[in-house]
């Protein structure tokens, strides 16, 4: 629960608010009619939080401390099932007389989360065994045409059954030797054009690990910032209008949105991550690069476009008006959390550079000899 607006201003506020813990307990907040009637005073932004000591001016010894009211968790198929069974198993163990209504809304909706998660593994099955696998081996075969013609008698074959040319005797003459739709398909692939592939691949996992994030930021809300109850009949307030909050949740309930709900997102994600930049890299063709990227965020955001499409604007209605808390404290922003987002995107270029240099399985053991020839058929190679 946060402040009033009528004790923000009279200086009443509470000065024992117990440490945060996983599951921590909290006393049962009751629907209030302060908060409705001083709702014209409050902002949608943020709450300056309670002088700790001196006058009710906060002149010494304020906080800096900010909170944030609670807000909405965002619209996908995942949310929709959360906030349903929340409301359900609320409905239910108050025995309002539409839990009936509550619980077979839940039912639909939990059939619907089912068949996303099958199709998004279906989806990525798919991709992995009928489209990636192939792209890997057509490759990995017009790559080693490369070595072999390039290099003549002067090959081995690596420890991932791959006929590479030994380094130091490349004939840059022979690449003239090839069909010319063999030079350009050759030239067509990613590794010969690190930078644009490079491009293409951090903006895919850069976009792969601001979705998960979005994700660890809804268990965070849901687990650690909503307080712990005995029961799932305190869980829900009313607020202003069709407005409600979710105040706690019991132990039960916070396990099983994470078991079957956060879990099999975040795992999704790791694995269309990983093979995406495995597909990315095997696309012998820079336009379909592009192409497939696009394709692989289409999958990514697969619930939320379902959501849109499938989900009546009632329950999207619902969904808008069930309020989440948010973290427990934001403070003032210092050089951390100001370098925080900075840091995280370098760490994923960083990633996304030490996977295509040494990581890569699409071509491994790959000899960087396609720069040279390709400059020469296209100026253009050189990114």
């Amino acid at each position: 629960m946060f402040p009033t607006s009528r004790a923000f201003h009279s200086g009443q506020l509470d000065q024992g608010r117990a440490p945060m813990n996983f599951f921590r307990n909290s006393p049962t907040v009751a629907p209030t009619n302060d908060l409705q009637a001083d709702e014209s005073e409050e902002d949608a932004g943020l709450l300056w939080s309670s002088p700790e000591e001196g006058g009710s001016d906060g002149s010494e010894g304020s906080s800096n401390n900010l909170e944030l009211p609670p807000s909405s968790l965002g619209g996908s198929i995942y949310t929709l099932v959360i906030i349903s069974l929340v409301l359900g198993a609320h409905a239910l163990a108050s025995k309002s007389k539409s839990h009936s209504v509550a619980w077979m809304r839940l039912a639909s909706f939990v059939v619907l989360d089912f068949a996303l998660f099958s199709l998004k593994l279906f989806l990525l099955l798919s991709i992995h065994r009928l489209v990636e696998a192939q792209s890997v081996s057509a490759i990995k075969e017009l790559y080693q045409t490369f070595e072999t013609t390039m290099y003549g008698n002067w090959t081995e074959l690596s420890p991932y059954n791959l006929t590479l040319g030994i380094p130091g005797h490349l004939r840059q003459a022979a690449f003239t030797e090839l069909p010319e739709i063999k030079q350009k398909a050759i030239c067509q692939i990613p590794l010969a054009h690190f930078r644009y592939s490079f491009v293409i691949l951090a903006i895919w996992s850069l976009t792969t690990v601001q979705y998960g994030s979005k994700q660890i930021n809804q268990v965070h809300r849901l687990v650690w910032s909503t307080p712990n109850i005995s029961s799932m009949s305190k869980a829900v307030a009313k607020r202003a209008g069709a407005v409600k909050e979710v105040v706690g949740l019991t132990t039960p309930c916070k396990v099983l949105i994470i078991t079957c709900v956060m879990v099999p997102r975040l795992m999704a994600n790791v694995f269309l991550l990983g093979l995406g930049c495995r597909w990315l890299l095997a696309t012998a063709d820079l336009q379909e690069l592009l192409l497939n990227a696009l394709a692989l965020e289409f999958i990514l955001l697969l619930d939320v476009l379902l959501y849109e499409v499938l989900v009546a604007e009632q329950s999207k209605h619902v969904v808008r008006n069930t309020l989440v808390q948010e973290h427990d404290e934001l403070v003032n922003p210092t050089w951390c959390s100001t370098l925080k987002g900075t840091g995280v995107t370098l760490l994923n270029l960083g990633c996304v550079y030490f996977y295509m240099a040494y990581f890569q399985t699409v071509l491994p053991g790959f000899n960087w000899d396609l720069r040279e020839s390709c400059s020469q058929h296209d100026p253009w190679a050189l990114w």
